[in-house]
């Protein structure tokens, strides 16, 4: 009895056995997949790996999982066949993988399907620094480290190690009779210079270790090892209009301009006004500190130009009021004063326009040198940042979180494959495509009809929710597969070859109906 273990897609995990879905026992599509092969229906055997979440990591931890399962049926000689949909065969790649790197042929696999796969093609980052972990890019830091204080310093300790030692004893004020015994002095100074001798290579090792499974992940024995045990063993369907796929596909060319040149002008400005105010608020605050301490006594003028002259970093000059006496102004006499000095009064007058005028030449030409500085900060900056998001839009996209890794490609096929596969005969296509366009009509219908009583909703919030509940998935290509009988003839067809025929069937939907009668 050959077992057909089924994997599902992304988001698509439940913790059930049995269910509707069409990877859980009893659903419609393995139900007729039995029907069509003539097997026990409980042949088929789901695998969990969660939620299935989009994830890479999480994809590759499934397929080590999937490996452990595989293994266990190799031991007791027992046949099976996989079948994964959507990233569902992205676990079933990664297991495969991973056997591959082993050297394990998995003989009592008899074929691995994938439906819909949109197979992520990836290679390590070029410089090994951005590959490590924070804790391997720590030992990396501490073996450069160690490697040029080994170079550098090795031949000063050698040389002038003693005298050193000796100045560092009388520098702490210890007599030379408390000095160290040369013994010691010398076994120190050795193990300065041959320590690092011994903590680089320790560190390398460590780090080189930390890379191991990126190592056999991209190893080129391994993956010619798959391409032939692998490859001849596997059966691509997938759809030319299947959104995963060609939606992944657009992702990668991703170019975005969020961030302009002049990002970095106005918070910068801001930045600027935001720290005078908060010193003008200080300023205000010390001062009524200190009037509410010593009121407007000497006490308070001498505290304020102290305070201010700490606070001023050398820029002002301090003000020496040490023995300031309260003397009033008389302000009769600079009435008088200034009806006997007209000239200067007006000199007075006219001279705070163009102060305020000066102070205002000032406070444009510094704006405007901040505005120029924060524009040309901004240049790289928006680029850097424009680049960090549509990375970070494409990981999202991907599922990529790997670290030192990233997408160059988004293929039906996996990497390590360059023969050229089929797409799916085209009265499937068609079918497929039909099938999908009769339930996005009938979707529509009732998004019409739930827009047309919109208004008679008690709260809006409940059009996103009834609008959400219309939708049946099967709106996409991606998701409709098993519905569509001519395209579950296929994998039926497809699995008849590893199930215990004893013949060989062509994978074409002529094939597939002579198959079914």
């Amino acid at each position: 009895m050959t077992t057909i273990i089924c994997v599902h897609g992304t988001g698509a995990g439940d913790a059930n056995d049995e269910g509707p879905r069409w990877w859980q026992r009893g659903s419609a599509f393995q139900m007729r997949l039995s029907g069509w092969l003539g097997i026990d229906p409980a042949q088929f055997e789901p695998f969990h790996w969660g939620s299935g979440p989009n994830s890479e990591s999480e994809r590759r931890k499934a397929g080590s999982d999937l490996l452990k399962r595989l293994l266990k049926f190799e031991a007791a000689g027992e046949d099976y066949v996989l079948l994964g949909h959507s990233h569902g065969g992205s676990v079933i790649h990664h297991a495969l993988l991973v056997a591959s790197a082993r050297g394990k042929r998995l003989p009592r696999l008899r074929r691995w399907i994938t439906i819909g796969t949109p197979f992520i093609w990836m290679k390590p980052r070029r410089h090994l620094f951005r590959r490590l972990t924070n804790i391997a890019k720590i030992a990396y830091l501490s073996a450069l480290s160690s490697l040029v204080a080994m170079i550098i310093w090795g031949p000063v300790y050698y040389y002038y190690g003693r005298g050193m030692v000796t100045a560092s004893v009388q520098a702490w004020g210890q007599p030379d009779q408390a000095a160290m015994p040369d013994e010691f002095v010398d076994f120190y100074l050795a193990s300065q210079i041959v320590g690092p001798l011994i903590v680089v290579p320790v560190l390398w090792g460590l780090i080189m270790w930390s890379q191991r499974s990126i190592r056999r992940f991209y190893s080129k024995k391994g993956r010619t090892f798959f391409k032939r045990e692998y490859v001849p063993r596997w059966q691509p369907f997938w759809s030319n209009a299947d959104e995963a796929i060609n939606a992944l596909r657009a992702t990668k060319p991703l170019k975005l301009s969020l961030f302009k040149s002049n990002l970095l002008t106005e918070p910068m400005k801001a930045a600027v006004v935001l720290v005078f105010t908060l010193f003008s608020l200080a300023s205000f605050a010390m001062s009524m500190f200190y009037f509410a301490k010593y009121g407007l006594s000497p006490d308070f003028v001498a505290s304020v130009f102290r305070t201010s002259t700490t606070f001023s970093f050398g820029l002002v000059p301090a003000v020496d009021v040490a023995g300031i006496r309260e003397d009033p102004v008389d302000m009769t006499g600079a009435v008088v004063f200034a009806s006997h000095h007209p000239i200067m009064v007006a000199s007075t007058l006219l001279g705070l326009p163009l102060f305020i005028g000066v102070l205002f030449l000032v406070l444009s030409l510094f704006f405007g040198i901040v505005h120029w500085v924060a524009y040309l900060c901004g240049i790289p900056t928006s680029a850097f940042l424009n680049r960090l998001t549509a990375d970070r839009l494409r990981n999202a996209a991907f599922g990529n979180d790997t670290i030192g890794e990233k997408v160059v490609q988004v293929a039906p096929v996996p990497e390590d494959c360059d023969e050229t596969f089929t797409h799916l005969p085209e009265d499937v296509e068609k079918r497929l495509s039909a099938f999908c366009a009769e339930k996005a009509a009938i979707t529509l219908e009732r998004v019409r009809e739930v827009l047309g009583v919109s208004e008679q909703l008690p709260d809006k919030s409940d059009i996103a929710t009834t609008l959400a509940k219309e939708l049946s998935s099967y709106e996409l290509i991606h998701v409709a597969y098993f519905e569509v009988e001519e395209f579950a003839r296929l994998v039926a067809d497809a699995l008849r070859g590893g199930c215990g025929s004893p013949n060989e069937r062509l994978l074409t939907s002529e094939g597939a109906a002579e198959t079914a009668a």
